[in-house]
């Protein structure tokens, strides 16, 4: 055998049916005609993993990954090699930086997750679990990865909705027994499938909320909500803190901006005890009817509507809403966030069927107000599954909630965290 005569199909042949070291004998003689071959270094990495040649290995997933950075798969099999060689901490070094080669593959992402946890550094593990998420909010690996990493750090009721979203995206996912905290979310994997519903064109915003907050978030609505909508209406139900000027800057089609009475609070009082939060109860009976007036406010306009968003005037979004007519609105669409075993209720983009019950749970809290026992996230659960809605948690959906505090804004830390991490577990370590 010459370099010369040496053909991809003969290289192909030796590679699949015969011993690694004569299919890699071929492959160098290609690589002798064309070294910038990619593929041909990527196959003869692949031939020195499996003779544990780990520094040859190395060297030709460099080469590929020079022909072509943007190739996950050469990053990927770059990253195994350098474990092999020096250790899952150069592993993980090398994944952070190819990841800006790669930062629109999620399974980068999902690989350096991996990584990160087998190293005990959950916090970081967990951020690019995210990062895979809001690539692609139907990943498996990604919510995966998002559990085990929540599960290390004890944050069980957050990881119970990540185990959901695995085994309703993949129902034959095999990750183990259920564990008790992610039962709650049990309808997601055993509700009947649906028929994808797309296409929606005409949009309503609907807003709850202070005024004052929205002269600092009125721009980050705009740039990542407003601007990506197109043609859309918007309503908003607000408290008058004198700062109303602010809600106009957002060109409301509808707005009420009053005082809030006090609601009585008799009925909710014991349900609301049962519960164990620290919070009052009346900015939750609050809450509640602000969104049934906003809901009536936008049935005061004769228009059909396809899609509909909710959103507290707090609402600080991390990334840009997703495109309203490619999102499939036979479920419900709610942050990750926030969920305290059940649904935020800060952030949804559902159909208009779906938002309206989201929008008119006051109706069945005052119905039933022991369901207030269980605190107004899995009170919103309950009350959406018992009508027939199933709500989806979308990683694309993210969000941090702005406060005003002495005339400045700050966002809040997520509160999913059900309490601080386990030291024993985590090790310091930067964010992805």
């Amino acid at each position: 055998m010459t370099e010369n005569n040496v053909t991809l199909r003969q290289a192909l042949f030796e590679t699949r049916n015969g011993p690694p070291e004569r299919a890699l004998s071929f492959w160098e003689a290609i690589l002798a005609r064309d070294e910038h071959n990619g593929p041909a270094h990527h196959i003869s990495g692949l031939l020195c993993m499996k003779l544990e040649r780990f520094s040859d290995a190395e060297y030709h997933f460099r080469k590929a990954v020079l022909c072509q950075a943007d190739n996950w798969e050469y990053q990927k099999d770059l990253g195994m090699a350098i474990e092999s060689r020096k250790g899952v901490q150069a592993s993980i070094d090398h994944f952070r930086r190819s990841i800006m080669d790669c930062k629109t593959n999620p399974d980068m992402y999902v690989i350096l997750a991996s990584q990160l946890r087998s190293k005990g550094s959950h916090l970081a593990a967990l951020d690019a679990a995210d990062a895979a998420l809001r690539i692609e909010h139907s990943y498996v690996e990604g919510w995966v990865e998002r559990y085990q990493a929540q599960l290390a750090l004890g944050y069980h009721a957050a990881a119970g909705a990540s185990f959901a979203m695995a085994r309703y995206l993949d129902p034959e996912l095999d990750v183990g027994p259920t564990p008790e905290w992610a039962r709650p979310y049990s309808f997601l994997w055993t509700a009947p499938p649906r028929r994808p519903k797309l296409g929606a064109q005409r949009v309503a915003v609907c807003m709850t909320g202070d005024c004052e907050v929205l002269q600092y978030t009125s721009v980050n609505l705009q740039k990542n909500l407003f601007e990506r909508l197109g043609p859309h209406d918007l309503f908003i139900v607000a408290r008058d803190d004198g700062f109303a000027k602010y809600a106009e800057r957002l060109d409301p089609t509808s707005m009420i901006i009053g005082h809030e009475l006090a609601m009585p609070e008799g009925r909710f009082e014991l349900a609301h005890a049962r519960s164990g939060t620290n919070l009052p109860l009346q900015p939750t009976l609050q809450h509640y009817n602000a969104l049934k007036r906003v809901s009536q406010l936008m049935d005061t306009v004769d228009t059909a509507y396809d899609a509909v968003i909710y959103l507290r005037t707090s609402a600080w979004i991390k990334e840009p809403v997703p495109d309203v007519s490619r999102l499939d609105l036979s479920v419900l669409h709610t942050p990750h966030q926030d969920t305290r075993g059940g649904v935020s209720d800060r952030y949804a983009i559902g159909s208009f069927h779906d938002m309206d019950v989201y929008l008119n749970q006051f109706d069945a809290v005052v119905q039933h107000p022991e369901r207030l026992a269980y605190g107004p996230e899995r009170a919103l659960m309950r009350h959406l599954i018992q009508s027939g809605v199933v709500p989806v948690f979308d990683a694309r959906l993210e969000m941090r909630v702005a406060r005003m505090d002495h005339g400045r804004m700050v966002l809040q830390a997520p509160d999913w965290l059900e309490k601080p991490p386990r030291n024993t577990e985590v090790q310091a370590s930067g964010r992805v």
